[in-house]
């Protein structure tokens, strides 16, 4: 598995942590524990987000923009990368 992968995999482990998390607060909107985990949960997501997208671009539209200019429909897609 290439680094690329590896970063790729903890964005989505995460984000399906986030997901997970935010259904159980959907029936439980008041359990401080869930919501303390869902806070970690995020912080970890966003700092993954955020170091694959200085290595490798962005993910998303919202961070279309790098280095002063707009690279969303520019750069490839991480499905579109061969390694």
């Amino acid at each position: 598995m290439t680094d690329r992968e590896k970063m790729m995999k903890q964005v989505q482990m995460y984000h399906f942590a986030m997901v997970d998390a935010s259904l159980f607060l959907d029936t439980h909107p008041t359990d401080k524990e869930a919501l303390k985990y869902f806070g970690r949960i995020k912080e970890m997501s966003d700092k993954a987000h955020q170091d694959y997208q200085k290595k490798y671009g962005s993910l998303n539209i919202k961070n279309g923009e790098r280095d002063g200019k707009w690279e969303w429909a520019t750069s490839a897609f991480p499905w579109e990368v061969q390694e």
